[in-house]
């Protein structure tokens, strides 16, 4: 151990020499060292793991989040100070913004199509029979009632064949007329629902975007983090010469260069930056830096002054600009700026200062007199992500052939548009008390029209009562068919309510807020779920994947709840 232990903090002293922050192919296994380590009920080990990989990179949360679950039970005290350092470096580090913003994005996109999902299976099955009636006496008339609907059903249903968003929208469209006031509302939603949809999958393109291993952002997050790779850097320069009006591009191969003290090609690209935009507080910085390691100090303190004016809450430029005053001797207005960033920042400064003189004592490196042009979480939201998160065309890539082939923004404005005329024909054609309507048996539920229907019934039961001459036996009937339909609607109720929870009660009873409310929380549990599932349980996330464990068994108990409610009910029902 004291041999690995030493062999570990060499490679963090040869890294850290080199202005390197984050070093994957160290980390990696020193995790999967910590994780075993921690499997095989040994936590003093994998807390020295997770420690040592923190070290090698330090923008990472899963080194906490593995130390937080060793301190459970046997260090409870520890606990508050390691998740408040995880929570500070989530709110400093942008990267791990983006990745919670992504899962966020598609949780919200599941959410929706869920709460979809929800009001198509409700509106299917209330309203579908009444819709395609009309469809129904298409059909021989020497084919059953039943029979006709069983088709009617099945020839709708290989409409999904189009893709899932067409067939909502025929299944809305279809079902809207015959809808009464509260489903009317619900109808409306799931459409409302549907036009939002694109909006989702637009969210999720913008995160994925500037996430992508191919984009400026990512690439200039491996410029400042990892240390110098001479095929990286052509991948850097590709890049820029390739978006050449991308300044963020340039300050990538600037700083690619620095760590490969070729301090020329740095100044040329972070100029050419500098032209594109000249008020960027990494640009600024990097520049600033540059000057500094190539010796022009008194153009390295103007631009650092420069930056500290136009951001003057930016510690990285206050620590710079307080480490060239001391480089000069000035140590009065030196001490006063990093006074200034310990004061914004105490934790960082500290641990900069700190790790330098256990590694360095007074003698720091090159790379290690100044800190590196990280950009402020609050600052890259603002400026850098709304430049890089892509457009509708490439949102139109993650949508696909979603709507028949259709771009995404042409979606969007053409049903914006049929909403608009449906809730129109609704109030001014579907609402007239004059339209010809589908009636509902008042004893067995069937749909039938004016044509087909005998009086209040349909002809089935028409045929099963009229015969009667008896009323004692013709109310037994009665009594029968309306039992059989009851018995029929709630176990139906039942059954959907362990598939859907919400969907049942809905259909069931009419009129109250609680099952919309369930319809809801059971759209967030499933969209939970399957946003869990969508996460790849490989480095840096394996770390995550006991700790989401318990969420995967415990998410399905809902559902197991309404299964036995369901069981109970139809028991009840039978006695």
């Amino acid at each position: 151990a004291y041999w690995e232990t030493q062999c570990l903090e060499k490679l963090q002293s040869n890294f850290l020499v080199s202005g390197v922050l984050s070093v994957p192919a160290i980390s990696q296994p020193l995790l999967e060292k910590a994780v075993l380590a921690e499997k095989n009920k040994d936590k003093s080990s994998a807390v020295h793991y997770y420690s040592w990989a923190s070290k090698f990179d330090q923008f990472l949360p899963w080194s906490s989040i593995g130390e937080i679950r060793c301190a459970a039970p046997s260090q409870l005290s520890t606990i508050p100070g390691k998740i408040k350092a995880l929570f500070s470096l989530v709110l400093k580090t942008w990267p791990l913004q983006l990745s919670i913003a992504l899962y966020a994005t598609i949780f919200f996109k599941l959410f929706i199509l869920f709460m979809i999902a929800g009001i198509a299976i409700l509106l299917g099955i209330t309203h579908v029979p009444s819709a395609l009636h009309w469809f129904c006496e298409l059909f021989p008339s020497v084919i059953s009632q039943k029979m006709k609907l069983y088709f009617s059903v099945i020839i709708f249903i290989s409409l999904i064949s189009l893709g899932i968003l067409p067939f909502l929208w025929i299944l809305f469209g279809l079902v809207w007329k015959y809808c009464k006031k509260r489903d009317k509302r619900l109808v409306i939603t799931g459409c409302l629902l549907l036009v939002l949809y694109p909006f989702s999958v637009r969210m999720e393109d913008m995160t994925r975007q500037c996430l992508s291993p191919q984009g400026t952002p990512a690439l200039y997050y491996r410029a400042v983090t990892e240390g110098y790779d001479a095929d990286f850097e052509k991948i850097v320069r590709k890049h820029a010469a390739i978006h050449n009006n991308d300044y963020l591009a340039y300050t990538a191969v600037a700083i690619s260069a620095v760590k490969n003290y070729d301090f020329a090609s740095a100044s040329i690209a972070i100029g050419k930056a500098r032209s594109l935009c000249d008020n960027d507080q990494a640009i600024l910085l990097t520049d600033g830096n540059i000057n500094y390691f190539s010796g022009n100090l008194e153009k390295a303190e103007n631009l650092f002054m420069t930056c500290t004016r136009l951001f003057p809450d930016y510690v990285p430029a206050l620590f710079n600009l307080g480490q060239y005053y001391l480089n000069v001797n000035k140590t009065v207005q030196g001490m006063d700026y990093l006074d200034k960033a310990t004061k914004l920042d105490m934790e960082r400064v500290n641990s900069f200062i700190t790790v330098n003189d256990n590694f360095f004592s007074k003698n720091w490196p090159l790379f290690r007199q100044l800190m590196p042009p990280e950009y402020q979480s609050l600052y890259f939201w603002k400026k850098v992500f709304l430049k890089y998160c892509g457009n509708w065309d490439t949102a139109d890539n993650l949508w696909g052939n979603a709507f028949l082939g259709i771009h995404i923004k042409a979606y969007t404005i053409l049903f914006m548009i049929v909403l608009t005329a449906l809730i129109l024909i609704d109030r001014f054609v579907w609402s007239d008390k004059n339209v010809a309507k589908i009636f509902v048996c008042k004893l067995c539920g069937a749909a039938m029209c004016r044509k087909c229907k005998k009086g209040m019934v349909c002809v089935r039961c028409f045929n099963s009562v009229q015969p009667i001459r008896n009323e004692n036996i013709r109310q037994r009937i009665i009594e029968r068919i309306l039992l059989k339909n009851r018995m029929m609607k709630n176990a139906g109720a039942y059954i959907l309510d362990v598939v859907f929870p919400g969907c049942g009660m809905l259909y069931r009873y009419s009129g109250r807020a609680m099952p919309e409310f369930l319809l809801i929380i059971t759209s967030m549990v499933y969209a939970i779920l399957f946003t869990l599932c969508s996460i790849s349980f490989v480095y840096p996330y394996m770390v995550a994947q006991d700790l989401l464990l318990p969420i995967y068994y415990t998410l399905p108990l809902y559902n197991v709840v309404f299964l036995a409610r369901a069981l109970f009910s139809i028991k009840k029902i039978r006695q």
